[in-house]
């Protein structure tokens, strides 16, 4: 059975010769910003910020009954620009189109209505979007705000736990974006706290932290499992390549071209605040881009890997000592910033969503009872979009994690 019918509700580069100037001149289409988040959870956590979209109708606030003790907060990074690999292979199909002679037609019209291409900058990959390198003022998914948002968020629920030591650490990745991303959160805090900063490298050579440990365990191996994540089919990409060129005669995008759409897609959003691009798949291509993303995350690392959950638990037991030790330390709140990755690894050591099921790449799990978007499954990378935080929170009756 297709997925079409499984569905019921769901509604530097500058080598490559003869490539076009990119457009400086554009646009911003104001009544475009907050239509496609419904988009954000198919697009491999490269998209901006979503909510966990399943609470089953726990709040976050603690009841009245308990008193909460200590937090543990678990970010990822912000929103941001591709990486530099990323970038020049969307920079590549960018060029690819532009020297297309034709007019556009259907899905990529778009491109011929003075179309502002979003990486104006090369410098910029790698970054976190900003309000000073964001295409659009108005751009309400950026890295930099995100993080100041989730910062007064977080002050607003738990300023008791640092009313009392304004002097505090945070720890951060030595990346710099996920710097960027503890700095803007601790900017947030305001004046009334002193935040160092602690900054952990990440490299193999400086040893093992409790941060990124899969960096410097020699046996950790993201590939082991490539060989089987080959098998997962990529008709879907032949066929949205098909699509487009059907529609363009002349226009010989690849499935490679096809793959670098779906990034495209996903950075634009974080720089501009929406994308044309995105309104060019169907709900079915959607569906297996993302169970493909899903796929990589599990086997690469998350439970699919046999050291994955292994991993992560450096930083679960590190997790678990604080909150022995809470009654006898003074700082209450413990934040640090990280990447996916080793936030997948810790997901998969505490094992909330693993139910024993392997992901296979001959079918896509459906959940049967999901009520939102009838037929999304859930998996891996519903957890850790951009900015992704988990709390963990110990009060005097209870201990819980939140997504």
């Amino acid at each position: 059975m297709g997925i079409a019918n499984i569905l019921t509700g769901l509604a530097s580069v500058a080598a490559i010769s003869n490539a076009a100037a990119i457009k400086q001149h554009g646009f911003t289409d104001l009544e475009k910003i907050g239509t496609q988040e419904a988009l954000f959870p198919f697009l491999g956590g490269s998209a901006p910020h979503f909510s966990y979209p399943f609470d089953y109708g726990i709040p976050k606030e603690i009841p009245d009954v308990c008193e909460m003790n200590q937090v543990q907060l678990f970010a990822r990074h912000g929103e941001r620009y591709p990486t530099v690999n990323s970038g020049r292979r969307i920079l590549q199909t960018y060029y690819k189109l532009m020297n297309y002679t034709r007019d556009f037609n259907s899905s990529l019209s778009f491109l011929d209505a003075d179309y502002e291409f979003f990486i104006q900058d090369q410098d910029n990959l790698e970054e976190e979007t900003t309000m000073k390198n964001s295409l659009n003022p108005l751009n309400p998914y950026t890295g930099e705000m995100d993080a100041k948002r989730h910062g007064r968020e977080f002050l607003d629920q738990y300023e008791e736990l640092i009313a009392d030591t304004p002097d505090f650490a945070v720890f951060t990745s030595n990346s710099k974006r996920c710097h960027d991303t503890a700095q803007f959160f601790i900017d947030a805090l305001g004046n009334d706290y002193n935040v160092s900063l602690q900054v952990l490298d990440e490299d193999a050579s400086s040893g093992a932290n409790t941060l990124t440990p899969r960096h410097s365990c020699a046996k950790f191996n993201e590939d082991e499992n490539e060989d089987y994540l080959a098998t997962y089919s990529h008709d879907y990409l032949s066929n949205l390549s098909k699509r487009l060129n059907a529609e363009n005669r002349g226009l010989n995008l690849t499935r490679s071209d096809a793959s670098n759409l779906f990034n495209w897609c996903s950075y634009e959003l974080n720089v501009r605040g929406y994308s044309y691009m995105c309104d060019v798949f169907t709900e079915e291509e959607l569906i297996h881009y993302s169970y493909q993303d899903d796929l990589e995350s599990y086997y690469e690392n998350g439970n699919g890997n046999s050291l994955g959950a292994t991993a992560g638990a450096v930083l679960f037991n590190a997790s678990v000592e604080l909150l022995k030790e809470s009654r006898e330390l003074d700082q209450k709140a413990w934040l640090s910033f990280t990447h996916d990755s080793d936030l997948i690894n810790y997901i998969a050591a505490v094992g909330l969503f693993d139910d024993g099921n392997r992901l296979n790449t001959s079918s896509i799990p459906f959940r049967d009872h999901v009520s939102v978007n009838p037929g999304l499954y859930l998996k891996v990378r519903e957890f850790i979009p951009n900015s992704f935080r988990a709390p963990t929170k110990l009060t005097s009756g209870m201990l819980s994690t939140m997504l």
